[in-house]
């Protein structure tokens, strides 16, 4: 991967999307030269057009595997001498500062300058820059003019484990990376990353809110996942409408946008059910009993790992409700997502009994998998779905 460093009138531009291609190690090099990349509107009209193709720069978004080993390369043959005057890396969910680059003093061209290891954890951090390059004057001779770059801009920096997985992969997109790396921050495993990407949708408030119809709200009518629309609103805290299968999407795309491949699973029985208590998504779930509710359902979206099989013991993430009690019947009052030092598993989460998991009536009761959706949306993997995306909006 390169990151290509531009002159001062590029670096201005820091909200465009970033293209992370290829991911193909722990090992980059930053390519120092003048060439920059054209900048595109967040929220353009389809996904293709809010991706930048080739070589990230300076001032625009990058995307780097935990833990990337990475120097500086000036790949301008004009430049005859450099100087790093200083780089600071800093994340942005917890102000944590993770590394510096002082004064390095001029160097030849061919020099190169080693950076610190990047994170070994998800994060959304800034990368402070400033650098000077030194050209020959035009019209020959020894004398040179100094053009210094940076000098108190940044630039965006995510850091995952792996590149964009799903209907993302090839591309990355600058707010959907901004909300998953925040959601996720300090993350180390993938364990931990994954139900973090539940628990920021479920609880990051104002965002996604149950509608009373239980309708879909951020599809659009041609049945795409309007993701740029979607993470722009998570972003800016804005409250939006979202059944379980905009939900369930929206923690699918951000758990693959950390380079995690994820799929949402359609569970049903073929009578409809009727759920236990449980806490919708725009609510407070720590408000025991005043804000939970039974709801009466004919199916339910899910997110799940890519290749889980459609069993007992598969680990599930559900962000569109929160339960009371967890699995062991102990106090819990989040939604059900696997890891973070709880178990949810789709037999137990569907129903441990009529009082505990999501399923009260009927009794017994076993999730058969929910092929029935109307929308032209989605990419069937077996029992589990992808959605095609664009940033159009409503």
């Amino acid at each position: 991967m390169y990151i290509v460093i531009n002159d001062a009138k590029i670096n201005t531009y820091l909200r465009i999307l970033v293209y992370s291609s290829p991911f193909n190690g722990a090992s980059s090099e930053i390519r120092c030269d003048k060439r920059c990349s054209v900048p595109h509107a967040v929220g353009e009209t389809d996904a293709s057009s809010d991706n930048i193709p080739g070589s990230p720069a300076i001032g625009t978004p990058c995307c780097f595997m935990l833990g990337s080993q990475t120097k500086l390369v000036v790949n301008d043959p004009k430049v005859v001498s450099w100087d790093v005057i200083s780089l600071s890396l800093d994340g942005q969910p917890t102000k944590r500062h993770y590394w510096s680059v002082g004064d390095t003093g001029m160097m030849p061209a061919s020099q190169t300058v080693t950076l610190p290891a990047m994170p070994s954890n998800v994060d959304y951090a800034w990368l402070y820059y400033d650098i000077v390059l030194s050209y020959p004057l035009p019209g020959g001779g020894t004398n040179t003019v100094v053009e210094q770059m940076g000098g108190g801009y940044h630039q965006d920096m995510f850091f995952t484990f792996a590149a964009p997985q799903g209907p993302l992969v090839g591309t990355g997109w600058d707010n959907v990376l901004k909300v998953s790396c925040t959601n996720a921050s300090q993350s180390t495993t993938i364990a931990d990353a994954e139900p973090a990407e539940t628990f920021g949708v479920f609880w990051d408030h104002p965002g996604f809110y149950y509608p009373g119809n239980t309708a879909v709200y951020c599809f659009n009518s041609n049945g795409q996942y309007m993701l740029g629309w979607v993470s722009d609103n998570l972003l800016n805290r804005v409250p939006f409408r979202g059944n379980c299968l905009d939900c369930s999407t929206a923690n699918a795309l951000l758990t693959d946008s950390l380079g995690i491949n994820t799929l949402t699973r359609q569970l049903t029985i073929d009578s409809g059910f009727t759920t236990n208590p449980i806490c919708p998504v725009g609510s407070d779930a720590t408000l025991w009993p005043s804000t939970y509710s039974s709801f009466a359902w004919g199916w339910h979206s899910i997110a799940v790992p890519y290749g889980s099989a459609f069993g007992g013991g598969t680990s599930i993430f559900d962000p569109t409700e929160a339960q009371h009690l967890n699995l062991d019947g102990n106090s819990y009052e989040n939604p059900p997502a696997d890891g973070l030092g709880s178990f949810w598993s789709q037999g137990g989460y569907w129903q441990t009994n009529p009082s505990r998991g999501l399923v009260s009536s009927p009794n017994p009761s076993y999730p058969l998998p929910y092929t029935g959706l109307p929308y032209p949306i989605f990419q069937s993997y077996g029992d589990d779905w992808i959605s095609f995306v664009t940033a159009n909006k409503p």
